[in-house]
């Protein structure tokens, strides 16, 4: 019984020693910096901002954008916005992860362009060469920096079509118009939105009748006058050659000059209005006459050289005669004094 007693005390004082070694803490781990972020993409892209997002990086307590090749904002979370950009401009990013121990590598880069600005208001339109249907709108262009992909027109408030850009003044026909009062309007457009409207430019669609009874009033081998009958309302004409405009008149008769001999020509005349409203084109095929020939010096002396053997025969019967008649005078007043002379 004794011995078994024993046995017990000796394992007891075992066990209580022994856990003085086992309840030590263990060792802290080793701290490493953090992979590079991956899964980069850009959206919400504007005129001078862009959302920024990527896949999170588990041991990672901070991220930096850069933005060519330059360090920009910071975010705790595994995305950012970048602003203060410029509008349509070329970008590329990547990110980087950092925790206590360092910062990662570079993410895979991406590569965005920002949105052009808004398009401005363009200048109120032109409206020119009215007919009874069609109408030509003119306007000047909105500046390179606005990177317009096209313009819209509005025809009574509607959208009617949209145009290239051309280069200069921006030039387009409306055709198909009905009869009346209408308004024409410009916006731009780029790849951003569409811009505001001009403001609106008004004309008249009305029918105007052609000037009748066109003819020629006079003719030169180098010009010509023109003539026909007056149209009431009307507020000038407009006169052309091979369909050329040569000018313009308010009345009812027009001197084309500048033609050359013996060709033909075909000349139109029509009306137009106030508003720019235009009649159909009279029209009239012409010829000129020849030029005729110059009279210069050696002209008349050739043709004067020619006569001569013609003239001398004429020249010595008439100096024979003058002759005769002086001889015949002189006798005459002789016998006259002869005989006043005997009669005193």
């Amino acid at each position: 019984m004794r011995t078994l007693l024993r046995i017990l005390i000796s394992l007891m004082f075992l066990v209580i020693m022994a856990p003085i070694t086992l309840a030590e803490e263990p060792s802290e781990p080793i701290l490493i910096p953090p992979s590079s972020p991956a899964q980069v993409t850009v959206s919400g892209i504007q005129e001078t901002r862009a959302t920024v997002s990527w896949s999170p990086v588990p041991t990672a307590t901070q991220y930096t954008v850069w933005v060519n090749g330059q360090r920009g904002g910071g975010s705790a979370y595994p995305a950012a916005e970048i602003d203060g950009l410029e509008a349509y401009a070329e970008y590329t990013i990547y990110v980087t992860a950092a925790n206590d121990a360092g910062e990662s590598g570079y993410s895979p880069s991406v590569s965005f362009t920002t949105l052009p600005p808004t398009p401005i208001t363009p200048n109120k339109p032109e409206v020119y060469e009215v007919t009874d249907t069609k109408a030509v709108i003119e306007w000047q262009p909105l500046p390179g920096w606005q990177f317009i992909e096209s313009y819209r027109i509005y025809v009574d408030g509607k959208a009617v079509a949209d145009v290239d850009p051309m280069e200069g003044i921006q030039s387009v026909e409306l055709t198909n118009l009905d009869a009346g009062i209408h308004c024409v309007a410009i916006s731009g457009i780029n790849e951003n939105k569409e811009g505001p409207t001009s403001r609106p430019t008004q004309f008249t669609i009305q029918a105007i009748p052609s000037p009748t009874g066109l003819v020629i009033a006079n003719r030169s081998h180098d010009r010509v006058l023109v003539a026909w009958d007056v149209i009431p309302g009307v507020d000038r004409y407009a006169v052309q050659v091979d369909e050329i405009p040569v000018g313009e008149t308010k009345d009812n008769s027009f001197v084309i000059a500048g033609l050359t001999g013996e060709t033909n020509y075909q000349i139109g005349v029509f009306a137009v209005l106030s508003d720019g409203n235009e009649s159909a084109r009279a029209k009239l095929d012409i010829q000129t006459p020849p030029q005729a020939a110059g009279m210069t010096l050696d002209a008349v002396m050739a043709n004067t050289y020619d006569y001569i053997p013609d003239v001398v025969p004429g020249i010595i019967i008439i100096f024979v005669i003058g002759g005769a008649m002086k001889i015949a005078r002189a006798g005459k007043l002789a016998i006259g004094r002869q005989f006043v002379f005997r009669r005193y």
